[in-house]
């Protein structure tokens, strides 16, 4: 649509691809990007050495199953064919077996931890929403208990009362879920936009999220259904009144009885426990995504650029060489650039490719499992162009081409893993069935995410190890952004028909990574929010009502000789006693929430103390605080006053 202007005539003609022409033969619905993100889709033509390749595993296989077939059938048919490939190349295949899995778990792993985490936090609010509700149906219902009784008394049928209570239930939910909505559609869009365009397009389905018809519906019901439930016990409760019991209460101290009131304690305190467990997986993640932003990648954010870049396919690997050296020249003599490099693939892209390697001399895994390693081609300058530092011996240099030593440099993991307490420098390591001198040692780069461990990493020179393809690495004087034009203009000049694409910058590969975890800290910061406040208000209404309907017995306390910092402590003590047992409570679930987190942190623990500490103490202040308020009032009643109401 972007290229073409969504004219039809597109169908038929020829667009030429890596030097090749292509007859566009469809064109796809809009936000396809499946199975993976791309402009053009193209059919895979295996190269002679790659149709033999049996160690070769970087495809994807995707079958429609028949009418009657099921899931386990085809992986019983799947065990069938891996134990075939096994004695055919007992080498290279003998250890793998296929498994065949529903196409919605493709690539939907991390999907489905986000989904679970948020739907968990999700529901603990809507709980700890229906729990605020009832709460202020039983406060309703016990201010109401004189009007109730003399309804009944008067001949108004229970059913008819229940009915009248809950119709009040049913006019406030709706008005409460239509404001829900409207916040919901807020909420969505927020997180719709929260997650970069080319990062978002490799989430299945982020692309058609939003709120339908259907969706309206069910959050409509489901927030009505609720309501009527939770005020369903007070209602017909308080509609089981006794007139005379009421009368003769005189109207002192009427609170609706021992029991509603240790009702309404269990809902604040199982408010406050909920608040713990959504604040804690709030702080947990918020200090995972600032620990990411403050982590190390290994190589430099600021003023680097980077970029896609292919050449014609078919280029040979002579032209290929001569076009990086000319393309290092031109960039070097171009002003705003400090250097520039070639490498496979970015750090921090989760776009990387994996090499088999041994070490002579070193026995084989007894699991039969093979050496892997991110296996990087870099041009002389890379390192200096990325800020990837070089720890001991030296980097990929200009005269490592076809016709000297073939060399490499491996990361500090590499190193350390392989060759324990020596110094690397000088060993070998066969790749690919060539043997390759190391001579250097650079620090690990994250090439996935933050998240995601580090790999063993070999980096051999572009001279020796030809691509056509890779990533081009930019190290500017000013803003690397406002450089793309120029970089983009050298590379024509270099070769036309070179092709350029995906330019970002390192922070924006950082931000773009990133963005999905800040997005959710982002959604449980303000769930926390959310349930924070209910817990401080249902403490606050608990005990500002309790001490309403006692001011007669407050007033009695004070003209016995009572002083008001015993009033004080003694409203104030029962404010801390359920907010410490809500705190118990919410430590033990936070520590089940944050296992479920556990995946999604960095440079923290899910049992952290000082995050479980901190969230406790601090929603102890703020309880202390809402408690405060109705504690000083009830030490300061003038017992004349209270007396005479």
């Amino acid at each position: 649509h972007d290229r073409f202007g969504a004219r039809p005539s597109v169908l038929d003609s020829v667009i030429t691809l890596g030097g090749e022409p292509y007859t566009v033969v469809g064109v796809l619905a809009k936000d396809v990007v499946f199975p993976t993100a791309g402009d053009v889709y193209a059919p895979i033509v295996p190269e002679t050495n790659a149709a033999t390749d049996y160690g070769s595993r970087n495809l994807a296989l995707f079958a429609r199953l028949t009418p009657n077939a099921t899931l386990a059938s085809a992986n019983a048919e799947a065990r069938t064919i891996s134990a075939q490939l096994g004695r055919e190349s007992p080498k290279t295949d003998s250890a793998w077996t296929l498994a065949v899995r529903p196409i919605v778990q493709f690539h939907t792993d991390d999907v489905v931890v986000i989904e679970r985490i948020a739907g968990v936090a999700v529901l603990l609010v809507f709980l700890a929403a229906c729990m605020s509700a009832a709460n202020l149906a039983l406060s309703r219902m016990a201010s109401r208990r004189n009007e109730l009784a003399l309804r009944a008394a008067l001949g108004v049928r229970r059913w008819r009362l229940a009915r009248h209570l809950l119709t009040e239930a049913l006019m406030l939910s709706l008005a409460a879920g239509g404001l829900g909505l409207v916040l919901a559609r807020w909420g969505v869009r927020a997180m719709h936009d929260a997650l970069p365009a080319d990062f978002a397009s490799y989430v299945p389905g982020w692309a058609r999220i939003g709120l339908d018809t259907r969706t309206f519906a069910f959050t409509v019901a489901v927030a009505v259904l609720a309501m009527l439930v939770f005020a369903a016990i007070p209602v017909f409760r308080a509609t089981r009144v006794n007139l005379t019991t009421v009368l003769s209460d005189g109207g002192r101290a009427n609170t609706g009885g021992a029991q509603g009131t240790r009702t309404r304690a269990t809902l604040v305190v199982l408010e406050v426990s909920i608040a713990i467990v959504v604040s804690t997986g709030a702080t947990l993640l918020t200090r995972s995504v600032r620990n990411m932003i403050a982590g190390d990648p290994g190589v430099r954010l600021e003023h680097a650029l980077v970029m896609h870049l292919a050449l014609p396919h078919g280029m040979s690997d002579t032209a290929a060489r001569d076009f990086y050296r000319q393309l290092d020249e031109h960039l070097h003599t171009t002003p705003g650039i400090r250097a520039a490099g070639m490498t496979s693939t970015t750090p921090l892209s989760n776009n990387f490719w994996g090499v088999y390697f041994e070490i002579p001399g070193r026995p084989s895994d007894p699991n039969g499992q093979r050496l892997n390693a991110t296996d990087e081609h870099v041009t002389p300058d890379y390192a200096r162009a990325a800020g990837l530092r070089i720890v001991a011996g030296r980097g990929i240099a200009a005269t490592d081409d076809d016709r000297a030593q073939r060399v490499a440099v491996v990361n500090q993991m590499l190193a350390e893993a392989m060759w324990p307490g020596v110094s690397p420098i000088g060993r070998t390591v066969t790749v690919e069935g060539a043997s390759w001198t190391v001579v250097g040692v650079a620090a690990n780069v994250h090439h996935g995410g933050f998240d995601e461990a580090v790999r063993y990493t070999i980096y051999r020179s572009m001279y020796q190890a030809t691509e056509q393809a890779g990533d081009l690495a930019v190290w500017t004087d000013g803003e690397p952004a406002a450089m793309a034009d120029v970089v983009r203009h050298v590379v024509a000049r270099t070769d036309p028909s070179a092709a350029v694409g995906g330019i970002m910058t390192m922070l924006d590969m950082e931000a773009r990574h990133v963005s999905a975890f800040r997005m959710m800290a982002a959604m449980l910061a303000v769930l926390a929010v959310v349930t924070m406040t209910i817990a401080v208000v249902g403490l606050y209404g608990l005990i500002s009502y309790g001490v309403a309907q006692r001011t007669r017995e407050i007033g009695v306390r004070m003209a016995l000789g009572a002083r008001p910092r015993d009033i004080l402590a003694q409203v104030g003590g029962g404010a801390v006693g359920l907010t410490a047992l809500g705190v118990v409570l919410g430590v033990i679930g936070a520590a089940a929430f944050a296992r479920l987190l556990g995946a999604l942190l960095y440079g923290v623990t899910a049992t952290d103390p000082s995050t479980f500490i901190g969230v406790s103490a601090g929603l102890l202040v703020v309880a202390l605080a809402a408690a405060l308020v109705p504690s000083w009032r009830a030490s300061n009643v003038d017992p004349t006053v209270a007396l005479r109401s």
